[in-house]
């Protein structure tokens, strides 16, 4: 569930891939495998965007119909892209 009016209100949907994902709550992450992880139990990340963030999951992503989203990791110094694979049924 998305868990900021803000974020349901300001940004439409369809406009994710222009924003990030960064690690919640205090996570790192050192690689991609471990964020595909942590995606993959619905744990929460903060997408960041051009007028504030919110706190976003894998469900409320898949609710989006986007098919890959941006994510910082290494205490923001790389990016990486994740990726739903239709034919796997699996993010990548």
């Amino acid at each position: 569930m998305v868990h900021s009016a803000l974020f349901a209100q300001t940004l439409p949907f369809s406009n994710i891939m222009l924003s990030t994902l960064t690690p919640a709550y205090n996570r790192e992450y050192k690689s991609k495998k471990a964020i595909l992880e942590d995606f993959a139990q619905n744990k929460d990340f903060l997408l960041q965007t051009y007028n504030g963030s919110t706190y976003i999951n894998k469900e409320d992503i898949e609710k989006t119909g986007e098919k890959e989203v941006m994510v910082r990791y290494a205490n923001l110094t790389k990016v990486t892209i994740i990726k739903f694979n239709a034919k796997k049924q699996q993010w990548m």
